[in-house]
């Protein structure tokens, strides 16, 4: 087990680049320390604060990356950046804290962790990019800080035991492919502000019983519930012009949908398979 036990003696150390322990680091141009590498056998590894007395402050794109026996990280508070697929394929990392100094999670960052059950965000979190922690299917619940602005596509995807989500009330469009395959997933509240559902931002959430949808919404897009299965009742907003292709397809328990007058056009196979659908109210 590495710990920082094993990681307090640096095997080698310069102004520029080195080793700690488990870990490699690259000197950055504001002169702080990038963790760049990790030895793969590592199975315990708390990232130091600083390295001989120079602030680490930032995790290096793949620096972790299929660490395949990994199942615990230390993240100190001071570290700003974890870059793309810093921790990808880490299937065995079992809980991750990221601490209030990041502001940003690149894609990939948790890419494939299948064995991730518990994630704390930073409350200074901004921006969580593209498939950041797609395939975590043991991930459980989920709060996203209200300081989150944008949250990329397939973020979440196939999280298949992703049963509660808290989403920012800073975010304005749930992009594409967001929660598809979140087939724990039984209900979600959409923050108010959000504008645009992307195409396929909850296909085949196979559970997904209720979903309250804000009056701000005026776009939702082809496949953005496609293959909800158990979603029986839908409202859909005033300002919503048009419901795009298979946007509800094969809903097969789809009872009730409420249709605005601002809707000018359903497209071709927006209800297809809605075998249950009885009750269509055109408000």
């Amino acid at each position: 087990v590495y710990g920082i036990s094993q990681q307090s003696r640096p095997l080698s150390v310069s102004a520029e680049t080195g080793t700690y322990g488990v870990l490699s680091y690259d000197s950055l141009a504001d002169g702080t320390l990038e963790i760049t590498d990790c030895e793969e056998s590592a199975v315990s590894v708390e990232i130091p604060a600083e390295i001989d007395g120079v602030a680490v402050t930032s995790i290096a794109s793949m620096a972790f990356k299929d660490c395949k026996s990994l199942t615990s990280v230390t993240i100190p508070d001071g570290i700003t950046n974890i870059g793309n697929e810093a921790f990808s394929g880490c299937y065995k990392l079992t809980a991750i804290t990221i601490p209030n100094s990041v502001t940003k999670i690149k894609d990939k960052a948790f890419y494939f962790c299948s064995d991730l059950k518990t994630v704390t965000l930073s409350e200074n979190l901004e921006s969580i990019g593209e498939n950041a922690f797609s395939i975590c299917s043991k991930l459980e619940n989920i709060k996203i800080p209200d300081s989150v602005t944008d949250i990329g596509a397939w973020t979440f995807s196939l999280c298949r035991n992703l049963a509660n989500i808290t989403l920012s009330n800073g975010i304005t469009e749930i992009k594409d492919s967001t929660f598809s395959k979140c087939s724990s997933l039984a209900e979600i509240t959409i923050p108010e502000n959000v504008k645009t559902i992307d195409s396929y931002a909850f296909s085949d959430c196979f559970n997904l019983t209720e979903v309250n949808l804000p009056k701000q919404i005026s776009k939702i897009e082809y496949y953005a519930f496609n293959n909800c299965k158990n979603l029986k009742i839908i409202d859909i907003p005033d300002g919503v012009s048009k419901i795009e292709r298979s946007t509800f397809c094969d809903c097969y328990n789809l009872e009730e949908v409420s249709i605005p007058s601002s809707v000018k056009s359903i497209e071709n196979r927006a209800f297809y398979n809605c075998e249950k659908l009885t009750s269509i109210y055109f408000n």
